[in-house]
């Protein structure tokens, strides 16, 4: 299961709308990633934005960057995500169950 702190951390890099955009960007073609010029073209962010999202979601272990040939590519981190949606579905299920349904 995912401790607090990954949990808030996670959450926390997605819920700007940047960094949830490019997440999203990313997820489209998880298996190959997409290269840094590719996503900034996409994103339309400009470079110093674009760079400070994805050190926060790499540095909240959502993302990962490669360097090859000269260029920067970046990955997500699938596990990573999918424990912390686990952990707030359970959340979500308990919290179902104690809450009394209106008559």
């Amino acid at each position: 299961m995912t401790n607090d702190k990954t949990l808030a951390k996670h959450f926390k890099a997605l819920a700007h709308p940047r960094r949830a955009m490019l997440f999203r960007l990313l997820s489209l073609r998880p298996e190959v990633g997409r290269s840094q010029k590719a996503l900034l073209a996409a994103s339309g962010l400009p470079y110093a934005s674009f760079v400070h999202h994805m050190s926060r979601l790499e540095s909240a272990g959502l993302v990962r960057s490669r360097a090859a040939r000269g260029s920067v590519s970046y990955v997500v981190v699938p596990d990573a995500l999918l424990a912390s949606l686990a952990a707030a579905h359970q959340f979500g299920e308990i919290a179902r169950r104690r809450v009394p349904r209106a008559a």
